[in-house]
């Protein structure tokens, strides 16, 4: 789906929906879906997301656009889609190709994404808006017929992953298979421990990075809830740290979730996710007791990060060592030696 032409076809097909015309559109990237920025001189901008085919099913993104109304609603900063000529909040668009896809209009969201510098700050911004995005989950009533992707063990990291497997990767080698499948077998055990309790397991944005964080001022606002789904609301923690694991603020965002989990209220998390989180009987760090909740939760992201970072992978020698030092440290436990060490 990455022919310029195509694309363009396909987006000017579903605006044609809308009461947009001499609209500018211009695309802004490829990735799982593909976006656009459209213009509208002095109205407003937009948004254009046209999905990847064969991924969401209809009913699947109506489900995720209900929850970002609600979340609107509740005072969320996050994208508000936008109805047609028809009322509808999805096109559905027959291609050349004989493939449907869909499509979906966004109103604008200015802000900028927090640098790869990872300023405390940042953390403590998306740690609030996480947990006011949690709580919400937990307590808003879904519709019947709200229907989600379901993330475990089995639809991430096992034979029907979703994402494809991550042992099939190209330049997998022997050393880096076992080392991620041990890991992949102590997280699944004691995930299976854990239990999927309604305090501890729901509905979650599943790729809450920095990089889906936009920032404008006092304005803190959440964006790509394309991959929301079932799941730990750990997980969200584990993706917020995913790409950086070896950064020097990193273990300060760890050893604090392992101190607030073990009942301590003081730290600069105060003001993040455990400053409204922490006290609640839904506090998502409570039973795992034996490693900061990101080393568990942690290597569930990693078919997708070995896919991303498939160069770096091989036999994991080439990659970064905090690489090795998660993988290790989710199977042997809080003793493995850090980065640098072996």
């Amino acid at each position: 789906m990455s022919d310029s032409a195509f694309l363009y076809h396909m987006a000017h097909a579903a605006l044609a929906g809308y009461d947009l015309r001499d609209a500018g559109v211009h695309l802004l990237s490829i990735s799982e879906n593909v976006i656009f920025r459209v213009d509208t001189g002095g109205r407003p901008r937009y948004a254009l997301r046209l999905h990847r085919p064969g991924y969401h099913t209809a009913a699947e993104i109506g489900s995720e656009l209900a929850w970002l109304g609600a979340l609107h609603e509740a005072g969320l900063e996050v994208p508000v889609p936008v109805p047609g000529h028809d009322g509808a909040l999805i096109r559905t668009l027959p291609a050349p190709d004989g493939i449907t896809r869909h499509a979906v209009l966004f109103t604008w969201m200015d802000g900028t994404e927090p640098t790869p510098d990872i300023d405390p700050i940042a953390f403590t911004r998306l740690g609030r808006v996480t947990a006011r995005l949690h709580d919400h989950s937990r307590y808003w009533a879904r519709a019947p017929g709200f229907t989600r992707k379901v993330w475990t063990p089995d639809t991430m990291t096992g034979p029907h992953a979703l994402w494809g497997r991550w042992d099939a990767v190209p330049g997998m080698t022997g050393t880096a298979h076992d080392l991620i499948a041990a890991c992949l077998r102590q997280i699944n055990a004691e995930l299976a421990e854990y239990g999927r309790q309604p305090e501890r397991f729901g509905l979650i944005h599943a790729d809450l990075r920095l990089a889906n964080l936009l920032v404008s001022g006092a304005h803190t606002r959440l964006i790509d809830f394309d991959d929301c789904g079932i799941s730990w609301f750990m997980q969200d923690l584990a993706a917020a740290l995913s790409f950086h694991e070896d950064h020097p603020h990193a273990p300060r965002c760890r050893s604090l979730a392992a101190r607030l989990r073990d009942g301590g209220t003081g730290g600069a998390g105060r003001s993040g996710y455990f400053a409204h989180a922490c006290h609640t009987a839904a506090n998502p760090a409570s039973g795992m007791d034996r490693h900061p909740p990101a080393y568990r939760a942690g290597a569930k992201p990693w078919a997708g990060l070995v896919r991303a970072h498939a160069g770096s992978v091989p036999g994991m020698a080439g990659g970064p060592p905090a690489a090795r030092y998660w993988l290790n440290r989710a199977i042997h436990g809080r003793h493995f030696p850090a980065p640098g060490d072996y």
